[in-house]
């Protein structure tokens, strides 16, 4: 059976072609892409076969948000920061946060989670001026259920090197704790925390933007000099937008030339890991503007492909991002300031 779909207007390529033939690669299907606006796969199998490819795809962009809320209406999110419901602590001081998940109706606790890129939580702190960002991972309690991290101490998992100097610097935050309660769903939820201490003024600058669009950087870490470069483009589709990012990650030989990264590795299962959030993130507890994406390790060149579906998530204006690429046995935090323009919705029938 030959099967001719057409897809219009033409989503980036490249997140699609990755996607799709590491899904059908088993069934060899050809997938053919021509510009500017067909996608074309002739797949010589079964309707039913045909079908459920073409069901994962439309998956694809429903997906590509961190955290796309499900069971909602039957989960609450739980709170306790150093033993008491509170949103205050002490900038620099020890600060243990303790997070659950109970059922509205019952208010029993749930306890079964899944792994979900290596973690069974993923949590973020992010400052409300975006100078401060931190990608921790909370530690399981089966028998309670709760979740429990203490910040502003070292730990020896290296997968939690924010915790740290997690928060030092006073101001207001936003944490996110993200799960997938098993038979129910994925779960963010997020609490405003108010750090008392110094809280010195920072303001966030775009980056230059370089002729073509592209923004470079440069930075020394972990005693290596390196060069990273990202690309944003934007294609509207029926519903919202498809951004696609492309970073390329470059270290300087002993020739005083930029190479590709020459120790890329995965990192928590994905290639690459990235936090995307607008300015003003904290004005709307119910709708946040917060993008987790992530990467395969390039392949045949040198990009990492990062997606998302922006569906009215994001807002327009200032925004940040921070990648976070493991190379040579190190993780590598780089953010990026830059400006952002919601596409309308195209026009489709």
């Amino acid at each position: 059976m030959s099967v001719f779909l057409r897809i219009k207007p033409q989503f980036p390529s490249k997140t699609i072609r990755q996607s799709l033939e590491e899904l059908t690669k088993r069934n060899t299907p050809l997938l053919k892409l021509e510009k500017p606006f067909h996608l074309f796969i002739e797949y010589n199998y079964t309707k039913e076969l045909f079908m459920k490819l073409f069901s994962i795809f439309l998956l694809l962009f429903s997906l590509a948000s961190f955290a796309q809320i499900n069971g909602d209406h039957i989960v609450e999110t739980h709170f306790r920061i150093n033993g008491k419901d509170t949103n205050h602590v002490m900038a620099g001081k020890p600060t243990t946060i303790e997070v659950w998940y109970t059922h509205k109706d019952t208010g029993e606790v749930y306890k079964d989670f899944k792994l979900m890129h290596g973690k069974i939580m993923h949590m973020v702190l992010i400052k409300d001026d975006m100078s401060v960002f931190k990608h921790i991972h909370p530690y399981h309690d089966p028998v309670t259920g709760i979740f429990q991290i203490t910040l502003n101490l070292p730990l020896s998992d290296p997968d939690n090197f924010h915790t740290a100097e997690a928060l030092t610097k006073g101001g207001m935050y936003m944490l996110m704790a993200d799960v997938e309660i098993q038979d129910v769903g994925m779960r963010m939820g997020h609490k405003m925390l108010h750090a008392m201490g110094e809280n010195p003024v920072n303001t966030i600058l775009m980056d230059e933007v370089n002729p073509d669009g592209s923004i470079t950087k440069f930075f020394t870490e972990n005693g290596k000099d390196y060069k990273i470069n990202l690309f944003m483009e934007q294609t509207a589709g029926c519903s919202g937008s498809l951004v696609e990012f492309r970073v390329s990650l470059f270290e300087k030989d002993e020739n005083e030339n930029y190479i590709p990264a020459q120790a890329l590795e995965d990192w928590l299962t994905q290639g690459a890991h990235a936090v995307w959030v607008s300015d003003g993130l904290m004005h709307g507890m119910h709708h946040m503007h917060f993008a987790h994406m992530h990467s395969a390790l390039p392949v045949d060149d040198t990009e990492f492909v990062f997606g998302f579906h922006d569906n009215k998530i994001m807002k327009s204006g200032l925004q940040r991002a921070w990648f976070q690429i493991k190379e040579n046995g190190k993780v590598l935090t780089i953010p990026f300031t830059f400006d952002y323009q919601a596409l309308p919705s195209a026009q489709c029938r």
